[in-house]
């Protein structure tokens, strides 16, 4: 079953946005009749049915619907900034993904960068 995160899903108009759509449909090869599943960023997983193929959209069928409460921890973690910015980033979507709710940049004796510009904050 793929995963797909959709925050501007509307469980009365279901479909996947246009790049979504078309990773599901070009690269996964998945095709009208499968299932996938949807998340949409507030605690929603939605189990669709792919119904229809556009270029511009993939239109889905909600079959369920199951509604996960916020732990009531909170996980932050500290990272010294690396020499690489896109690194940070990469760092910060990924942590991101998994649940951390709070990214601190902190400097060590060994830390690369010793400051982020606003821009690189994450």
């Amino acid at each position: 079953m793929f995963y797909f995160l959709n925050t501007s899903f509307d469980i009365n108009a279901p479909q996947l946005n246009e790049d979504e759509g078309r990773h599901a449909i070009k690269s996964l090869r998945l095709d009208v009749g499968d299932e996938i599943l949807v998340g949409d960023g507030r605690g929603n997983r939605y189990t669709c049915r792919i119904t229809g193929v556009d270029k511009k959209k993939t239109s889905l069928s909600v079959i369920e619907t199951e509604t996960f409460k916020k732990p009531e921890s909170r996980l932050t973690i500290a990272i010294a900034p690396t020499k690489n910015p896109s690194r940070m980033e990469w760092f910060a979507e990924k942590a991101t993904e998994m649940g951390v709710d709070e990214i601190i940049p902190i400097q060590t004796s060994r830390t690369e960068r010793p400051r982020l510009k606003a821009a690189e904050k994450c």
